[in-house]
């Protein structure tokens, strides 16, 4: 494959792979405003919390093979046998694990409260088993995850509006919410048979994968304790569910934030973990340097303007008695910047480079210093004390990759990090200040919302015009060459 092959499809399959990811958050959002107002944070709470406790579940049937998965068929993407009999391996894998996770599930949630809620809930575990993404995703092939999940998500936003009518509602929205990932899985799974071929099943070994997917199961077991276990634990030390939705509609919205910033490393992952099977260090060095640069352009102007943006968009957004979500995502914005660049470093990079357990040492100090501000915060300050001890601990995170990386591994150096920074640096700055003073003239409605976002962004791409951005002259240089083409 040529370089402007090889550029022509990381844009396409970013293109597909934001598109898909956005779509996991935004349809969602779409809904949040009516959700909001008919089921309200005593029911958003319910859900989040359920959600938390069948999420331990759900981990365990996965054991860390989506991530592995991907990078193993990525390692034979030209080899139809090799990659055949892996996917067989891990799908058998997938399901061995996800009927004992089931079984112990079940024990578990026999004599709890809410069990109508838990059994229901209980179709996410059997989602593990449907979903074969991670194929796609090591074959590069976007476009099929993005076309199936579409058509399973726009079905289910149709589907809310029809039956989530009231609080007396909140089963129907629990049930679509869990039941349509797994129809876009089967609709998924159904496209896999033009791509692999029949293997004797004498010759699968399933196990096989455990040891290397262990190594992957443990960073994502110390993730869940800084992305669920908060959720449990407000759960566990308030009287009602409505901290846990305050928590739940705050985190969304910084999530898809997030997505905008992260879905470059799904892409570079199989890129990655191709170029380090051929040998191309060059390659993998230059793939990053971009990824870094995309991260900070990205990642800075989001993170400053979802913070300015909150006190407008939360009031019309999510309607009356929400509004301590404005003050979470003040709180919570900076991780959109620290997820982004532990999601470069520790998924992008040090996992196709097969340095896994640097990624999983870090999750796991991460996730200790979690727990125990969780332990710390939550009980006196609820959702706000969950927040910031998620930011220290992601951010604590980064910090320790971005040592390993450039003083112990020594494959990049700052300069490789910090690269062109300034020049998002100072254009924030600039967005910043001209935002405040317009802020005096705008009230929380949908138009001034749109205006001040739009007028946020014209001011950073322009002030990057002027500094000769690179990433954003080359962007410009794409889109009028495919307009010429045209």
């Amino acid at each position: 494959m040529n370089k402007s092959e090889t550029k022509k499809n990381i844009s396409k399959n970013y293109i597909y792979n934001l598109f898909y990811q956005l779509l996991l958050i935004v349809i969602p959002l779409i809904t949040t405003p009516y959700i909001s107002r008919v089921i309200g944070a005593e029911g958003i709470g319910v859900y989040s919390y359920t959600l938390s406790i069948v999420s331990y579940f759900t981990i365990f049937a996965a054991f860390g093979t989506t991530v592995y998965a991907q990078r193993e068929i990525a390692y034979c993407q030209d080899d139809i046998e090799k990659r055949s009999k892996i996917f067989l391996e891990v799908f058998f894998l997938r399901f061995i694990l996800s009927v004992i996770a089931l079984i112990i599930y079940f024990c578990v949630i026999l004599h709890s409260q809410d069990i109508h809620v838990f059994f229901i809930q209980s179709l996410y575990i059997i989602g593990i088993i449907t979903d074969v993404s991670w194929y796609f995703q090591g074959m590069e092939e976007f476009g099929k995850i993005f076309l199936a999940n579409s058509a399973a998500k726009i079905l289910n936003l149709i589907c809310i509006f029809l039956f989530v009518n009231d609080t007396n509602d909140l089963i129907k929205y629990i049930l679509l919410l869990a039941l349509f990932p797994v129809v876009g899985n089967i609709i998924l799974l159904y496209t896999i048979k033009n791509s692999i071929t029949k293997v004797p099943l004498k010759e699968l070994n399933p196990f096989l994968h455990i040891g290397g997917a262990f190594q992957l199961f443990i960073p994502a077991v110390a993730t869940q304790i800084y992305t669920v276990f908060d959720k449990t634990m407000i759960g566990l030390y308030t009287d009602t569910s409505i901290q846990n939705g305050f928590y739940e509609q705050a985190m969304g919205i910084i999530r898809l934030c997030m997505t905008i910033v992260t879905s470059l490393v799904t892409v570079m992952v199989p890129k990655i973990s191709y170029a380090f099977a051929k040998g191309d260090i060059e390659g993998i060095k230059c793939y990053m340097n971009k990824s870094f640069r995309f991260t900070w352009a990205m990642g800075l102007p989001i993170t400053v303007g979802l913070a300015m943006v909150a006190e407008l968009f939360v009031p019309w957004y999510m309607g009356d008695g929400f509004d301590e979500v404005i003050i979470l995502i003040r709180l919570g914005c900076i991780l959109v910047l620290f997820v982004g660049f532990s999601n470069v470093i520790g998924v992008q990079y040090l996992g196709p480079v097969k340095k896994q357990i640097i990624t999983t040492t870090t999750v796991i100090i991460g996730s200790c210093i979690n727990l125990c501000m969780n332990l710390v915060l939550i009980p006196g300050y609820f959702a706000i004390g969950a927040v910031i001890a998620s930011v220290i601990a992601e951010g604590s995170i980064t910090m320790c990759q971005l040592v390993y990386l450039i003083y112990m591994r020594k494959d990049f150096k700052w300069k490789d990090i910090l690269g062109g920074v300034w020049k998002y640096v100072i254009s924030v700055i600039i967005m910043a200040i001209l935002l405040m003073a317009f802020r005096q003239l705008m009230s929380p409605t949908i138009l001034f919302t749109f205006l001040y976002v739009g007028l946020g962004g014209l001011i950073y791409l322009s002030i990057l015009y002027i500094l000769k951005d690179s990433l954003l002259l080359d962007m410009l240089h794409r889109m009028t060459n495919i307009r010429k083409h045209k």
